[in-house]
């Protein structure tokens, strides 16, 4: 088995200011667009763990997001400064388990997990090409 150099406890706190329109909410007919979506939080999340995460590993391997669960707990004004905290909770062969929660200056808006799957960069386009040909 390989040694990724991720163990439980790996942590990072990332502070980051919103920025408008592309993480907004768009629901059509109504004015949630000055508002953080839950999946600028998703994809927040993910850069980050990548962030964390990748530069431990052999250059030919890299993380690919699993399953990605959040509570968001209040709304959040786009443009606002935010902190997301992620954590390592568990690490099981290739499968990695991270907490994250977030806050801005009012409080805590967000916590979830979220799971990354560590793998070889061709193993990944190997399995896809092979799905699109069946």
């Amino acid at each position: 088995m390989v040694d990724y150099g991720i163990e439980t406890g790996l942590e990072i706190s990332v502070h980051r200011q919103t920025v408008g329109s592309k993480e907004a909410i768009t629901v059509e007919d109504f004015a949630l667009g000055t508002l953080l979506s839950t999946a600028s939080i998703a994809n927040m999340v993910s850069e980050i763990s990548v962030d964390l995460l990748d530069p431990t590993l052999p250059e030919d391997h890299f993380t690919v997001g699993n399953k990605f669960s959040v509570t968001h707990i209040a709304p959040v004004i786009t443009g606002a400064s935010v902190t997301l905290n992620i954590k390592v909770v568990d690490v099981e062969n290739n499968i990695i388990r991270l907490v994250f929660v977030g806050h801005d200056d009012k409080g805590r808006f967000c916590e979830g997990t979220h799971e990354r799957i560590v793998i070889l960069r061709n193993k990944l386009f190997d399995i896809a090409y092979e799905r699109a040909r069946e």
